[in-house]
This record gives structure tokens, sequence and C-alpha cells, in this order.
């Protein structure tokens, strides 16, 4: 029997964190950081890190295009995202572009809550 092997693309993993100074006491290098350097041991994932200091709070149309899996990390920091973005990133999600997976208290960010209306109005 013969058996071919494809390669599989890697999963492209984005971990935003709002990244609070607080946070440092804990994580010296943030909590983002941290839970990317944990998922790059797992050689089915491309990883990196975002925060909002970043151009277009890292979450710019760019690198959501890169993105399969949105990991959100947020904490108090909700309002500093656009809604702009937070619509894109619902519309991603609507669209089957992008998953996300929401930490902490990501569950009052714009992002989450812009997918979920949608969600509720479809």
């Amino acid at each position: 029997m013969i058996s071919t092997l494809s390669a599989v693309e890697p999963i492209r993993v984005l971990v935003w964190d709002e990244q609070q100074p607080r946070q440092k006491t804990m994580y010296p290098d943030f909590i983002g950081n941290h839970i990317a350097d944990t998922l790059k041991k797992n050689k089915n994932l491309a990883v990196w890190t975002a925060d909002i200091s970043q151009p277009e709070v890292g979450l710019g149309k760019a690198s959501l295009d890169q993105t399969d899996v949105l990991v959100y990390w947020a904490h108090v920091r909700h309002d500093d995202v656009p809604n702009e973005i937070a619509d894109d990133i619902a519309r991603r999600i609507q669209e089957g572009r992008l998953s996300m997976i929401t930490l902490h208290s990501a569950h009052w960010a714009a992002p989450f809550w812009s997918a979920m209306e949608a969600r509720a109005i479809q």
C-alpha cells in the first residue's frame, strides 16, 4: 500500500492582550505573551501576539487576514477598541473566516458583544 502525506498548514493564532500594567506582578512579559509562549509549543500552531498599543490596536485588517483563531484577553480597556474593528471581527466570525476565544473579562469587550449581537440577529 502506498501512502501519501500532505503537509498540513498550521492554525494561525493571534493572541491579543490589552496589557494591563498590574499583570506584570505575575507575568513580567504580560499574560498575552505567556499564553502565546505556551501555545507555541504546539507544532500545529503558528502563534504571534498583538496588543492595544500597536497601530489599529493590533487588530487591523492585515493582521486579521492572517489569523484563523483570535485569543482575546481583556480586562478594563474595552472602550479603547474601536467599534469598526469590533464589527470587522464579528463579521469575520459570521463568515466563518475567524474563530475567537475570549479570556478573563473579554465578555465585556466590543468584539465579543458585536459577535453575540450578530448571532442573536441571525
